[in-house]
């Protein structure tokens, strides 16, 4: 019969090996210094965007990992480490990733994965500077709407054209 510790160790290492196959967009960051309430504001606000801050036992991480045969993720897993599960926007999770920082001066990033690349803690921060999903899709949207309106436009432009003249004609003839 396995005892109740051992019981929770293989239940968290489910859950988390479960969670590594479902996300592919992970950042780790040290929270070293970071008092249980302002942990608790940056898991508040990582939740509005769908994200998760979770921390795992430092060696059932790394036995996950090792299980998983991602060890390349084990590297990162060094002292009060906590995992980001991102979800579907990781700008706007490190946008407010860096504002913390910004804000506490304790928290550090120590890189992550995104669809299934590395990324450095400069990266990360690069990521942080990029405009909002919703503003990158609009752009898109526009750069995609444009040639359509020109193309619409000058269609119109040629029927306006021969409007004009069909009205100067017609004028031309009633005063004629």
């Amino acid at each position: 019969m396995k005892k109740i510790s051992e019981l929770c160790k293989e239940s968290l290492e489910s859950e988390f090996s479960t969670r590594l196959k479902e996300e592919n967009n992970i950042f780790f960051i040290n929270y070293s210094g970071i008092s249980a309430s302002k942990l608790s504001e940056l898991r508040t606000s990582l939740k509005q965007l769908g994200a998760r801050l979770i921390i795992y036992k430092n060696t059932i991480c790394r036995r996950t990992l090792g299980k998983l045969k991602l060890d390349e993720m084990s590297k990162f897993i060094n002292g009060p480490v906590g995992l980001i599960f991102v979800g579907e926007d990781p700008v706007a999770v490190s946008k407010i990733l860096v504002n913390f920082k910004k804000q506490t001066e304790k928290l550090s990033f120590l890189g992550g994965f995104w669809q299934d690349k590395k990324l450095s803690q400069e990266r990360l921060i690069e990521l942080s500077m990029l405009p909002p999903k919703i503003i990158l899709q609009a752009k898109c949207f526009s750069l995609i709407k444009s040639p359509i309106t020109n193309f619409v436009m000058v269609l119109n432009a040629t029927l306006l054209k021969f409007l004009l003249v069909l009205k100067a004609i017609n004028e031309k003839k009633k005063g004629g």
